[in-house]
């Protein structure tokens, strides 16, 4: 990415994990120390100095540090949600059931953000989740309502999202 003075741009930043991907088998033995630990990378910004002639210099301007964690990858199957209640599912990629962290669910009205409600529960052993969502009725005073489940994740495990309901 090319920038020019004064020029500001959002970057993404994608991590991915070697773990299970076919072409690395000798990683499987090493999964349970690289589930259990963070992994820290660090992102550096270069420029070439706009003074000197060859442009063959660059130079570091700055950067920043992440800390990964592994884990693999979840989704939540919502299988209810009204004004009363969310039920549903935390599943892994090859739908086994994620268990004993937390689900959130937010409630948050499309005309007031600010005044967003959050739930939680625990999953249970079979990965399901049942959160009674009391606040509804007091959010809908202030228009539609959408409803989210966030699922935090743990070791070995990576948070989502599910999609949002209206």
């Amino acid at each position: 990415m090319w920038l020019e003075p004064g020029e500001a741009a959002d970057v993404a930043i994608m991590v991915e994990s070697l773990l299970g991907d076919p072409a690395f088998p000798q990683l499987k033995d090493q999964q349970g120390a690289l589930f259990e630990r963070p992994h820290d990378m660090s992102l550096v910004g270069l420029i070439e100095n706009p003074l000197d002639p060859q442009l063959h210099a660059a130079e570091n301007m700055g950067g920043a540090s992440l800390r990964v964690m592994t884990g693999r990858a979840t989704r939540i199957k919502l299988h209810r949600l009204d004004d009363k209640v969310a039920i549903g599912y935390v599943l892994t990629d090859d739908d086994q059931p994620a268990t004993y962290c937390d689900v959130l669910v937010s409630l948050r009205p499309e005309g007031a953000p600010g005044r967003a409600v959050h739930r939680h529960a625990q999953l249970d052993q079979s990965g399901r989740f049942v959160i009674e969502l009391g606040a509804f009725e007091l959010l809908q005073e202030y228009g539609l309502v959408v409803a989210q489940a966030h699922y935090l994740g743990e070791c070995a495990l990576a948070d989502s999202d599910s999609r949002r309901w209206t």
